[in-house]
């Protein structure tokens, strides 16, 4: 655990809010010099603490569907981490997380509807069916992503994502774009425009649109929860009824607690899915009591996981664009 004051908190918090936000607005809100925010932003990153500047886009709005994989693994440490390095580098591929839990290791899969995904979960459970010894799927419907609140203990702010599957037009600069933007948000138009070799007034209009149309649905910061002393969980919230007043006033207390990260809406045994950072499990065991003895019967049952390891690929590289090329191809 590594030491930070108030002040690394606030200026991670507001970062979080929005990446993308220029040293000069920075220096605004905080009421603080340039440099003195350019030194602690740097220290953060050197200590580990402060790990990317990245863009949430929602793959609903480009026609893709999110589908979760949760598998249970024997234990073969050599073929776990083929397991994880296959996935890291599969194309469909846009969440992995490794856990101490009911699950072993949980994955992403991008794709247009269950066909599309069938046929690359099948590829992928195929090769190694070997160590798979149970698996659950569930496809997510709509996501609350709640502000890195417990920096500061307090602010509700969230963005959306998921949503009905759109299919927004988009084309290989756009592509283009939004790669580079998700594996640094802090790049400027003008970086951009140079990288890519457009105007950086189209770069401008792009992005621009790019965030009207949903496809950008906010620009938050990547930390080392660990080097915060900090422990990430999921809660695999089990339902006794479909309760529309009951999901809303939970919904509520999501918004209101700063140690919930995400409210996950999705298909499959378990309904509604929560992220936590917490201080400790103690902490966890208060939040999770709460809810069951808050939401009884509508809530029949509550697992956790730790999430060791987690990483996220935001953008859909495997998509096609308007042209027919995929994603992939335009990026080469």
């Amino acid at each position: 655990m590594l030491d930070i004051d108030p002040l690394d908190k606030r200026i991670l918090y507001e970062l979080d809010l929005n990446a993308r936000q220029s040293i000069a607005d920075l220096s605004r809100q905080l009421k603080l010099n340039r440099d003195r925010i350019i030194y602690r932003i740097k220290r953060l990153q050197d200590e580990g603490i402060l790990t990317g500047f990245t863009t949430a886009v929602n793959f609903c709005k480009l026609g893709v569907f999110v589908y979760k994989t949760y598998v249970r693994l024997e234990k073969n440490d050599k073929r776990v981490s083929e397991f994880v390095k296959h996935l890291s580098e599969h194309p469909h591929i846009s969440w992995i997380g490794e856990t101490d839990g009911k699950w072993d290791l949980l994955f992403s899969i991008g794709a247009r509807g269950p066909a599309d995904f069938y046929a690359t979960q099948e590829k992928i459970l195929l090769e190694f069916s070997d160590i798979i010894t149970n698996f659950s799927v569930y496809t997510v419907v709509d996501a609350l992503c709640f502000r890195k609140s417990f920096l500061v203990g307090l602010g509700t702010d969230h963005f959306f994502f998921g949503g009905p599957a759109e299919e927004v037009e988009i084309d290989e600069w756009d592509m283009k774009i939004l790669k580079l933007l998700a594996e640094d948000s802090r790049f400027t138009k003008a970086e951009i425009a140079s990288r890519l070799k457009l105007n950086p007034a189209a770069v401008k209009q792009r992005i621009e649109r790019l965030e009207q149309d949903g496809i950008i649905a906010a620009y938050p910061i990547s930390i080392d929860h660990s080097a915060l002393g900090m422990l990430f969980f999921k809660a695999q919230l089990s339902l006794g009824s479909c309760d529309p007043h009951s999901q809303q006033q939970l919904i509520e207390l999501c918004k209101t607690n700063p140690y919930i990260s995400m409210f996950i809406r999705q298909l499959g045994d378990c309904m509604i899915e929560l992220e936590l950072c917490v201080e400790n499990y103690q902490q966890l065991n208060e939040i999770v009591s709460e809810i069951r003895q808050r939401f009884s019967p509508f809530v029949r049952a509550i697992d956790t996981m730790f999430i060791k390891k987690q990483s996220y690929k935001w953008v859909p590289f495997s998509l096609k664009t308007k042209s027919g090329r995929t994603a992939l191809a335009a990026n080469q």
